[in-house]
């Protein structure tokens, strides 16, 4: 590959079938000045054999005129061959303007789909916005009856369990109560009702039999 690939690239993606650049146009492609040489005739000859005189005529084309003084040179395809090359570097252009044409429409309908999924998505974030305006304050409230209603029924499973706990702190206490209180109620004399009563009826008797006995004398 040689310093003037550039310039046979330029040729190569030319279209028309003449190109007439200036001395500066041409090094501006290559990316370096030309040679002193380049401003006689005899260096832009048609001659396969010189590396630089390669780099169009490998590519189809040949330098039809030259004007050192005014500083431009024409390049010409050359033959068959040099409009077969031009039909295929045009081909190859039209290809490359499809492609783009292609991508430019790809383009196009993504962000035609992106703002339509845009909007469906503002849309739904509405109804969902006037759903909720629409509900009110009811969920809310109703969550905050849910809320109490739990928190009595803890309370009341706090209560119920401390009072078994003190429940079952205080029996043995009641028990050892019990356990003293017992020996004392047994120690306590019976009241002797019994035996008074039968004494009673026993000094009463005699009267009683006494008086039956005179009540037939009357």
């Amino acid at each position: 590959m040689t310093k003037y690939k550039p310039l046979s690239d330029r040729l190569a993606s030319h279209q028309a079938d003449e190109w007439t650049p200036t001395f500066a146009e041409v090094e501006e492609v290559l990316g370096f000045s030309l040679p002193k040489t380049a401003r006689a005739k005899t260096w832009w000859a048609n001659e396969s054999a010189k590396p630089h005189a390669r780099a169009w005529t490998g590519s189809g084309w040949e330098v039809a005129t030259v004007d050192p003084v005014t500083g431009n040179v024409t390049f010409r395809r050359s033959g068959p061959a040099g409009q077969v090359r031009a039909k295929l570097a045009g081909a190859a252009m039209a290809g490359a303007g499809l492609a783009k044409t292609e991508a430019a429409r790809l383009k196009t309908e993504a962000g035609k789909a992106v703002a339509k999924t845009r909007a469906g998505a503002g849309k739904a974030v509405t109804t969902a916005r006037a759903g909720v305006a629409k509900a009110g304050v009811a969920p809310f409230i109703a969550a905050g009856a849910a809320m109490v209603a739990a928190g009595a029924a803890m309370a009341v499973r706090l209560l119920l369990k401390r009072s078994r706990a003190k429940a079952q702190a205080t029996a043995p206490k009641a028990a050892a109560v019990r356990a003293k209180a017992a020996p004392k109620a047994s120690a306590i004399p019976k009241k002797p009702a019994v035996v008074k009563k039968t004494a009673v009826a026993r000094k009463t008797a005699p009267k009683a039999r006494t008086t039956t006995r005179k009540s037939p004398a009357k």
